[in-house]
């Protein structure tokens, strides 16, 4: 029997060791608290080991811990380095074996680790016996081989630390790069379609026509007869007003959905100018702006538009009127058909 796991192993891997009775194995080239001492835990020392790299560059890095091998020791597993071990295994009693990419390490928690888990004797004897070929050559990792090693990367570790933050800090910036140069090849053809509703320099070139649009889309019935909610798009009739002030009354509130487009335009075209300057945006960040575009955009019963924002929202998408409402992700669709802004971000 074989089982694929496309995630974290850790909780598979403590359950395993902590009801094994005969053998608890681990290879794993990296070890880092608390992932490794957390997994072997509640495993009986007696039974325990652990085969890694003893690695001064790996230690210096933070890929490894020596805190970790002294936890470990600490609490009776018995540590070995094995010279070349690349291979992430683990073995517990005939029942359970696993080979795959994740290390006994935080980061390796929350990667994208991909391991099978064996569960067949046979095959857990015959993976047995291949290791057995390798443990052989292993070293026992004592008390003064970690205190060697601690002493002997200390007035090294900083500079690397500082080294290896630089590094990481140049890498974002180079993945930020890639994607922000992606992200403006489709700005033309956003800006495009932004541009037609651009008068005079304001977003107020809203028709009536886009304003029934985005009503029959985002317009519902929240408490219908039929006793679910179902869209509305007679509301579509109800607008009033004039470009770019378009209105739908509700009871003693109006939505004012010509000036919820208009700042959602006014929001996009904020946005891909940022992106044209060579500045990363995410979409998450814009579709937030939408949002507050769509709640602000609220007046009561004289016409008067509310300070703030609308707060009778249910589910984190509905703007509450009565029995009906305003789907606000909705609402966000009609604007991503008509300027096709999902293009940059893809």
């Amino acid at each position: 029997m074989i089982e694929f796991y496309l995630k974290s192993i850790d909780r598979r891997w403590k359950k395993e060791a902590s009801n094994s009775v005969e053998s608890v194995l681990f290879l794993s080239p990296y070890v880092t608290l608390n992932t490794a001492a957390l997994v072997l835990k509640n495993a009986h020392p007696k039974i325990s080991q652990l085969h890694t790299v003893f690695s001064f560059y790996n230690f210096a890095s933070g890929a490894s811990s020596v805190a970790t091998l002294r936890r470990l020791k600490e609490q009776g597993c018995k540590i070995f380095h094995l010279e070349g071990l690349h291979a992430k295994i683990s073995i517990n009693d005939k029942s359970f074996a696993s080979i795959g990419s994740q290390n006994l390490t935080l980061r390796g928690t929350k990667n994208k680790e991909g391991t099978v888990v064996i569960k067949d004797e046979d095959k857990i004897s015959e993976l047995k016996s291949l290791v057995d070929g390798w443990t052989k050559d292993s070293v026992p990792i004592t008390e003064f081989m970690l205190d060697e090693a601690e002493s002997l990367i200390a007035p090294y570790k900083k500079d690397l630390e500082d080294i290896i933050q630089s590094l990481s800090i140049s890498e974002d910036l180079f993945w930020e790069k890639l994607a922000v140069d992606k992200m403006r090849k489709k700005v033309p053809l956003v800006k495009k379609n932004i541009e037609k509703f651009i008068c005079q320099g304001t977003y107020s070139n809203i028709s009536i026509d886009v304003a029934r649009y985005f009503a029959r889309n985002s317009a519902w019935w929240l408490r219908h007869p039929s006793g679910r909610p179902v869209r509305a798009p007679g509301y579509e009739d109800k607008i009033y007003g004039e470009s770019p002030d378009w209105r739908i009354g509700f009871g003693a509130n109006e939505f004012m959905i010509g000036i919820a487009i208009s700042r959602c335009l006014a929001t996009l075209d904020e946005a891909v100018n940022n992106i044209s300057a060579g500045r990363k945006i995410n979409r998450e960040d814009v579709e937030r702006g939408f949002f507050y575009d769509i709640t602000g955009a609220v007046a009561n019963y004289e016409g008067v538009e509310y300070e703030g924002y609308y707060s009778a929202i249910a589910g984190g998408r509905d703007m509450v009127f009565g029995t009906q409402s305003i789907d606000i992700k909705d609402f966000i669709d009609c604007l991503l058909v008509l300027t096709e802004y999902d293009k940059i971000f893809l």
